[in-house]
């Protein structure tokens, strides 16, 4: 984009853009640097963007690509990577323009392990009750999975709305120790109040008597 400006008049200009679109780039390839947790193939399974394929496919679109290098990150958070971070990425084009090759570079960072699982503020129910292996999947020993944890406190969360606790939230609350490469993770629980049935009332029923 070339800009120029003209004089037109006294205190008055005209500013001219002059725009060279270029060619409409498809993607021909999407590569990643950095990996060894995750495959390529892993990786691109994840994404939205894909490379075009024959004549078909193949548009970039930024907001697309900015959400799939989000669920990259979010994708090595459930392999243990919770450091993992886009160090770059690079667009590389062909000399007519009609062709971009994309190149993501990795940086996942060390595996984490959970080394204790717990609940806060829980007063209705007891923390063996609500560490249920029926509702909570994410054990100590295990590599933390992101995806899981929050699953489990969905899941608790759940237990205590069908238990009469309609307000119930869970909230999971994890801290990483950096030495020992591993985290401690601890579902708040707030209860609310519990909640009782007061009235039944049906309505649009014209045949069949309450």
């Amino acid at each position: 984009v070339d800009i120029a400006v003209e004089e037109v008049g006294p205190a008055r200009v005209r500013v001219i853009y002059t725009i060279n679109e270029g060619n409409k780039a498809r993607i021909q390839n999407i590569t990643f640097e950095g990996n060894e947790a995750l495959s390529n193939r892993q990786l691109r399974k994840t994404m939205k963007t894909k490379r075009a394929k024959w004549i078909f496919g193949g548009r970039y679109d930024e907001k697309k690509f900015e959400y799939d290098l989000d669920a990259i990150i979010e994708a090595y958070g459930d392999c243990g990577r919770l450091e993992a971070a886009i160090a770059d990425t690079r667009f590389d084009y062909s000399a007519d323009g009609k062709k971009v090759k994309i190149t993501i570079d990795i940086g996942e960072g060390p595996e984490y392990t959970i080394a204790s699982v717990g609940v806060a503020n829980n007063i209705a129910f007891d923390t063996d009750e609500v560490l249920m292996p029926q509702l909570v999947k994410a054990t100590e020993g295990d590599v933390h999975n992101k995806s899981q944890v929050r699953e489990d406190a969905e899941l608790v969360e759940k237990g205590y709305r069908d238990s009469g606790y309609l307000n119930a939230r869970v909230q999971p609350k994890v801290t990483l120790d950096r030495e020992t490469k591993t985290t401690h993770v601890v579902h708040d629980v707030y209860e609310g109040d519990l909640k009782y049935i007061r009235e039944i009332t049906i309505t649009g029923n014209t045949v069949t008597r309450d």
